[in-house]
């Protein structure tokens, strides 16, 4: 079964949110999968429809590539390429319904999406839109005056770039089709919207916006990543990612020793409503949506880590 994993969505109540899936179903032949998405809709009329097909349609697509006796192995580099192009499709399937249903019933709407799997200590990224995926890793440094001595702090690695108009590749696009970036408080396509990629937002798509998401390949995990981070940019309006990583070394410090057997699903959620709400509390009126995968007690294989810095 598909099993709900931890999310903490602010107000707006009108802007609905996804729930973010993992699954231990026997359909999927690895240790352990995740799929974790964080949706931010924009505009008045959005899909909820949107958070329900995810899971549905990728498992589907998964399972097309084999037949039962066909399933590949744990860590089969068939598994992982199928597992992609599954993703991919799943985004094109889910912007064709909602662009269809957009464009039949007049809508003026769409959504960012930024999904990580998670399968065998290894992760896969797909943006679309400005919403962030991150981790934070575990560093050793020196300590200022204190010869000798070290430090333990979190240093944040950002796995998506935000699609925004102004970035050059997105801007050649946009005017290539016809469209152009005009300053509105923000850069934005047509003088109207923020992303240069999104989920539906179909009136603009014959201006240069894209659904197709800028993916990041398969990355594997160590010892050294201790928390995967896939949040809202309302997040980002009032932190920096550096600073989600340290108030989660924070909360780490201060619970002195967190279980390293089990991923805790109250302690996850405690990590999520720290960051949504050191965002509302620092002035971000977005809505606010974030995801913490404490990695070091998910059980997911890693790799040995590197030298510490």
């Amino acid at each position: 079964m598909l099993q709900a994993l931890q999310e903490k969505v602010t107000e707006p109540p009108s802007q609905p949110y996804c729930v973010n899936l993992c699954s231990s179903n026997v359909s999927f032949p690895h240790n352990g999968f995740c799929a974790l998405q964080t949706p931010d809709f924009h505009s008045a009329v959005t899909s909820p429809e949107y958070c329900i097909s995810f899971p549905q349609n990728f498992e589907a697509f998964y399972s097309q590539a084999y037949s039962d006796d066909d399933l590949p192995v744990s860590g089969d580099e068939s598994m992982h390429e199928i597992l992609q192009k599954a993703l991919l499709r799943t985004i094109h399937d889910i912007d064709t319904k909602f662009s269809l249903e957009a464009f039949n019933n007049r809508y003026i709407s769409g959504s960012t999406a930024t999904i990580v799997l998670l399968v065998d200590g290894q992760i896969l990224v797909a943006s679309v839109g400005d919403s962030k995926a991150l981790l934070c890793l575990e560093k050793i440094k020196s300590a200022l005056g204190d010869e000798g001595a070290s430090i333990t702090v979190l240093d944040v690695e950002e796995l998506t770039r935000d699609h925004h108009p102004d970035r050059d590749d997105e801007r050649a696009r946009i005017e290539a089709a016809g469209g152009f970036v005009r300053l509105w408080g923000v850069p934005r396509v047509n003088g109207i919207l923020v992303v240069s990629r999104s989920i539906g937002d179909v009136y603009l798509k014959r201006y240069g916006v894209s659904p197709v998401p800028e993916v990041i390949g398969w990355r594997h995990l160590t010892a050294n990543d201790y928390y995967l981070v896939v949040a809202s940019d309302g997040i980002f309006k009032s932190l920096k990612p550096q600073k989600v990583c340290d108030l989660l070394w924070d909360a780490n410090v201060q619970v002195d020793e967190m279980s390293k057997s089990s991923c805790s699903c109250s302690s996850s959620s405690s990590l999520a409503d720290r960051i949504v709400n050191k965002a509302f509390k620092k002035g971000s009126r977005d809505n606010l949506s974030a995801v913490v995968i404490p990695l070091n007690f998910t059980g997911f294989p890693q790799e040995p880590a590197g030298q510490n810095l």
